[in-house]
């Protein structure tokens, strides 16, 4: 294959040549075999961070609520509140780590003196980590998000929400 460059240095052509050879051949990692080790990469970052967060507590409650409520809200204000008691008795609280609900969740966890941690999912233009974390993790896979709300928490609380919501409920329900 012939260089694109027009640099008349045959080395640096050979270098230009490399590279891009060497970007073509990463391209096979983006293919459907190789997605399980991105799988399993992001399992295995998930299950770190909730290992180190937690710290072997036993006390943990998941709470799924809707992501488009503003802090006004009744059920936000509700979810502030069940978290800052929930806190204050020692208990750590996951959410998804948006806003909404979740972000009301983990306030109150703040508020309550609790651990407020949040597993929040990668998506172009959607939910950022909200500003009440203690710690938290961005999964790539709804299914590894929903893996750690179920492996690590011993209760759950769901407030009213659209498909994602459910979704995490059913999980739960089904497990």
């Amino acid at each position: 294959m012939k260089s694109k460059s027009k640099n008349k240095n045959p080395k640096a052509n050979a270098d230009f040549e490399f590279l891009d050879r060497t970007s073509r051949r990463v391209e096979f990692l983006y293919e459907d075999p190789w997605r399980v080790f991105r799988i399993q990469s992001d399992l295995i970052q998930s299950v770190e961070t909730m290992a180190r967060s937690l710290e072997d507590r036993e006390r943990v409650v998941a709470v799924f609520g809707s992501s488009r409520k503003s802090a006004a809200d009744q059920y936000c204000e509700q979810a502030r509140e069940v978290c800052r008691q929930l806190g204050s008795k020692g208990f750590a609280i996951i959410t998804g780590g948006g806003p909404g609900i979740m972000e009301a969740a983990n306030r109150g966890a703040q508020e309550g003196d609790g651990l407020s941690i949040g597993m929040n999912i990668h998506l172009h233009h959607e939910q950022k980590p909200n500003p009440y974390l203690d710690a938290q993790h961005e999964c790539m896979y709804f299914f590894v998000r929903k893996m750690m709300f179920a492996k690590y928490a011993h209760g759950f609380v769901i407030f009213p929400g659209g498909y994602g919501t459910m979704d995490e409920l059913f999980e739960a329900l089904t497990l």
